[in-house]
């Protein structure tokens, strides 16, 4: 027999899982050597799944006991496609099944761990001492979301870093990047509103549809409408929950091109200037922020040009008391004062900034930096 919070977290998946292909879902919590089934669903009527339980006995699945186990069995001599994903081991097992091969990227994963690491919370005990175990993982599975993060590492001609602090346990946030060809590269962030299972799953949609639909044809603005299109399909009104920034660079020329679902939050460093500009206050800025148009900003990066990205988190990061946010000024300030440090120390740099002004208080929302430079040819 199900339970009501097995059901939330089928309901919310529910939303995303024909991106994946995904058939059945059935989520398992197991102690003392006792496996209770928290709720399963079938989306294809008329098509038999295996159950859990059956699943769990095959040599296919016991193989490998990571925490995202993909794998392949014969059901009815015809391939059934499954991935499980456990938290604390088997305490809670989520397995997905598919006639079909799903598209299951580890960022994606790493969001579905969110749900049912959230699932988890509500299902351990406290300890005598007030601390629930669940709750470390949960953070445990927030830092290994941060890690799965692209390392921005040998990218020919740029110096790239970034920089993510968590506010909440789940959300559906995220940094990432693609390689679109030998000399063009894609970084991608979104911002989802709200943090809960929901969110996860938007992020999990969104980063799904960018990896998809991406390709070195695709210009940020047209890679942006296609996938608001989708998303708007999903659930009305799902898109203006997100805000994206798209970025492709060309790694052999220096030309960038952005474009965004949402405001731009980018500084600009124009080096032979010595000044930086805000690209959201640029007409196409203001007009790719009302979200009713889809159009790119294009310039050419000379050596020394610098970008910066900066979720809403960042600037609206306050005090304790709630008398005052960061701000765009203390940002952009911070950005120029630091220009020639190293994209990873820079990003890190404004980060305790943003930190020392709040006295260290709790942030309400996730602070997310990408700091692009231009380091030569």
């Amino acid at each position: 027999m199900g339970t009501a919070a097995g059901e939330e977290l089928i309901t919310a998946f529910d939303k995303v899982r024909h991106i994946l292909k995904a058939g059945y879902i059935e989520i398992a919590h197991s102690a003392g050597g006792i496996v209770e089934i928290l709720g399963a669903r079938s989306f294809e009527d008329g098509v038999e799944f295996l159950p859990f339980e059956a699943v769990a006995e095959t040599a296919e699945y016991k193989k490998e006991s990571s925490a995202i186990h993909e794998f392949t069995l014969t059901h009815k001599n015809k391939p059934l496609h499954c991935i499980a994903l456990r938290v604390r081991g088997d305490f809670l097992t989520v397995l997905i099944e598919s006639k079909t091969p799903m598209d299951p990227s580890t960022p994606l994963l790493a969001a579905y761990c969110h749900a049912y690491g959230d699932l988890a919370l509500s299902l351990a005990p406290k300890s005598a001492a007030g601390d629930n175990p669940s709750n470390k993982e949960l953070s445990n599975i927030r830092q290994i979301q941060a890690m799965l993060f692209p390392k921005f590492e040998n990218i020919r001609g740029f110096d790239i870093g970034a920089a993510y602090f968590p506010s909440q346990l789940m959300s559906g946030n995220f940094i990432d990047m693609k390689e679109l060809s030998d000399d063009l590269i894609q970084v991608s962030t979104c911002v989802v509103n709200g943090y809960d299972s929901t969110a996860s799953f938007i992020g999990a949609a969104v980063r799904t549809l960018l990896q998809a639909l991406s390709g070195s044809s695709v210009i940020p603005s047209a890679l942006i409408e296609t996938m608001n299109y989708r998303l708007a399909k999903l659930v009305a009104g799902i898109h203006y929950m997100v805000s994206v920034s798209i970025f492709q660079l060309n790694l052999k020329t220096g030309k960038a091109s952005i474009s965004s679902l949402g405001p731009v939050s980018t500084l600009f460093y124009i080096a032979n200037k010595k000044r930086a500009i805000d690209l959201g206050e640029t007409q196409i800025g203001h007009e790719l922020s009302k979200r009713a148009v889809f159009k790119d900003i294009s310039f050419m990066l000379d050596p020394g040009d610098t970008l910066l990205y900066y979720s809403e988190g960042a600037v609206n990061a306050e005090k304790e008391d709630g008398s005052a946010v960061f701000g765009k000024q203390n940002l952009y300030d911070k950005f120029r004062v630091n220009i020639d440090q190293p994209s990873k120390e820079h990003v890190q740099t404004i980060s305790q900034c943003i930190f020392e002004y709040i006295d260290y208080t709790p942030i309400r929302d996730d602070i997310l930096l990408v700091r692009i430079k231009r380091s030569g040819t």
